[in-house]
């Protein structure tokens, strides 16, 4: 058992020093501190232990993977009546009679932080590093069911995923806790989710704000101006990736392992605009001939019309794409607000017609 008490109005945790709050979860609450090996470390207070257990028994089957964060130890924490009353005047529902702690890797660079500096075959490139981690972690069986940049960190220039706490292990799954911005929400809704194809709406979603800082509004994907005026936005190459990830129907969505194939890694300043076009024509030819024919029509839909030449002014067309807030189109004009946004995903999406 660790001791847990307050001095001075400041958490102090045995054999830690530095304390200090980090972030606040639905059924976790994260702490920075240093431990006894001078190693800046998380911890992951919870009185959940189902949950606990959960998070590191993932970290145990995952702890030869490069990228997937790991952890130290867990820990059952002791707190007396006088230090409980405390604690919760500074952090209110936190910590419990029956709470633990998890101990694990920190990494102090944030996904956001670290992408918005980096050129665009860079931001490819470890976009890339994501999908190779994601697709170990597949192979195992282990589906993240929360990939968005907030459980992307960096460790000396290389991606890290973390919290686990939403993962399964399961091939389908009849619905998920994970509706978040960056999400399938229609899979959870219609009430068979296959894990998969979850995890790779989300990254298709993540690509989507690495190159244009803007979360795709789910509806839209059926857009043919969506797709259109994406390809202006972002390449045509990208916007093959982000569709062929975030289809509306989860069965069709690219495998993780045709996605690393994708022509777009292969992409440098050096390839031209006709290899590029050859190279992605190739790639949806060779993905068509594996699949049946209801894939086929859609790859055939992916490849109508797409150039590498550039469409028309994305200022003469309307499209929008959900932020934090409100909706916004291509040029960075606001168009509706988050109150208008829920209201109109709402609505019965077949009306909408996309």
């Amino acid at each position: 058992m660790i001791q847990v008490q307050v001095q001075n109005k400041q958490i102090i945790i045995d054999q830690f020093t530095s304390v200090k709050f980090l972030d606040k979860g639905s059924f976790i609450t994260c702490f920075t501190a240093i431990d006894k090996f001078q190693r800046k470390v998380a911890l992951t207070v919870s009185d959940n232990e189902r949950e606990l257990q959960s998070r590191l028994k993932m970290a145990n089957k995952l702890q030869n993977i490069n990228g997937v964060q790991k952890y130290f130890g867990n820990y059952k924490l002791q707190i007396s009546d006088n230090n409980l009353v405390e604690l919760n005047k500074l952090y209110p529902r936190v910590f419990t009679s029956s709470s633990s702690i998890l101990v694990g890797e920190y990494y102090n660079t944030n996904f956001q932080a670290y992408v918005e500096q980096l050129s665009i075959n860079k931001k490819i490139s470890v976009f890339y590093q994501i999908v190779q981690i994601v697709e170990e972690l597949h192979s195992n069986d282990v589906y993240h069911m929360d990939l968005k940049p907030s459980n992307i960190m960096f460790h000396n220039g290389q991606p890290v995923i973390i919290d686990f706490g939403l993962a399964v292990e399961s091939q389908i799954v009849e619905s998920s806790l994970n509706t978040s911005a960056y999400s399938p929400k229609h899979d959870v809704y219609a009430g068979q989710v296959f894990p998969d194809k979850f995890d790779i709406f989300c990254l298709g979603n993540i690509l989507h704000e690495m190159l244009t800082k803007q979360t795709i509004f789910p509806s839209f994907i059926k857009d043919p101006k969506f797709q259109k005026l994406l390809q202006t936005k972002v390449g045509a190459l990208a916007a093959n990736l982000i569709l062929g990830m975030t289809k509306w129907d989860q069965e069709q969505r690219y495998p993780i392992n045709i996605i690393l194939e994708h022509p777009l890694f292969i992409k440098s300043e050096l390839t031209s605009q006709e290899e590029d076009e050859n190279n992605l024509k190739e790639f949806l030819n060779n993905y068509t001939s594996n699949k049946s024919d209801s894939d086929s029509m859609f790859v055939q839909q992916l490849s109508q019309n797409y150039s590498c030449s550039d469409f028309q002014d994305p200022n003469q067309e309307l499209v929008l794409f959900n932020t934090r807030d409100s909706l916004y189109d291509l040029t960075g004009n606001q168009q509706m607000s988050s109150i208008q946004c829920g209201i109109l995903f709402m609505e019965d999406e077949d009306s909408l017609d996309l």
